[in-house]
């Protein structure tokens, strides 16, 4: 696997925004081998407010004869709503983009658990 495979994979279409703000702010193209990515981020209810903003990285570093992928999110407010949030979402973001990686299948984020 290489660096590359991981950031076409962010661009599933369950990820298309996170793209949209990764070339808003500093414009990378997925055919562009790329180490590093970082953002503002903002929950849209408060995205007129900058003091509500945190901050991702992304990095991507060579592991051995794989890649390891280490997601930063900082700049939050300890206990608020958007932390909570964002310790909630990107385990499972995550997830989908390994099982996408390991089989070309994302995980569908947002469907709801199969009923036993």
């Amino acid at each position: 696997m290489d660096a590359d495979k991981v950031f076409k994979a962010l661009g599933d279409p369950t990820r298309s925004r996170l793209l949209d703000l990764l070339y808003e702010k500093n414009g990378p193209t997925l055919g562009e081998p790329c180490r590093r990515a970082a953002f503002t981020w903002a929950d849209p209810s408060e995205a007129a407010s900058p003091a509500s903003y945190s901050w991702v990285t992304f990095d991507i570093e060579e592991y051995d004869t794989m890649f390891r992928l280490t997601v930063t999110h900082d700049e939050l407010e300890a206990g608020s709503g958007m932390a909570n949030g964002i310790s909630k979402g990107w385990p499972i973001v995550l997830s989908s983009l390994k099982s996408f990686l390991e089989t070309g299948r994302a995980i569908d984020v947002f469907a709801r658990p199969k009923s036993a």
